[in-house]
């Protein structure tokens, strides 16, 4: 019986672990990602909190995670780590556009954005085959919308 309730109280320490074990490996399905466009795009991201997972390190700290929440007025704060910086979000040329305020916003990161289920696949450089990525194993972040059950592979959301 003891050997029984040791189990139980286990078993959801189990479903945590592969939150720290991610395979970012994963590459997801052409045939399942639809690239967003304007305003879909819009519709994916504004007035929302996503939280996702960068396919390799950033340079600003050791974590792979992120969250990003997106104002419906165009602005953004976002996490990372023990970092954080506001700035501005925009589309454009179909595209997801962030500048940040510790750069100055002297730059955009702009991003082709793909949902596959609830998943969303962003892509800094895309090469098109018909309108989805030609090498789909080239994602740069996944994410989910804060309240969205997470249908990307291998990731907790």
């Amino acid at each position: 019986m003891r050997g029984l309730l040791s189990i139980a109280l286990l078993l959801p320490l189990v479903s945590v672990i592969p939150a720290f074990a991610q395979d970012m490996s994963h590459v997801p399905d052409p045939a399942t990602l639809e690239r967003l466009r304007g305003d879909e795009l819009r519709a994916a991201y504004s007035g929302k909190t996503i939280y996702g997972v960068y396919k390799n390190p950033t340079s600003r700290s050791v974590t792979k995670q992120f969250t990003e929440t997106m104002g419906a007025n165009g602005t953004t704060d976002y996490r990372e780590g023990d970092s954080r910086s506001g700035g501005i979000w925009y589309i454009e040329n179909d595209q997801m556009c962030f500048e940040y305020d510790e750069q100055g916003r002297a730059f955009a990161h702009c991003f082709y954005e793909f949902r596959s289920g609830s998943c969303l696949y962003s892509y800094d450089n895309v090469t098109f085959a018909g309108d989805a990525p030609l090498n789909p194993a080239n994602w740069g972040s996944k994410s989910v919308a804060n309240g969205d059950y997470s249908t990307c592979e291998d990731y907790y959301g």
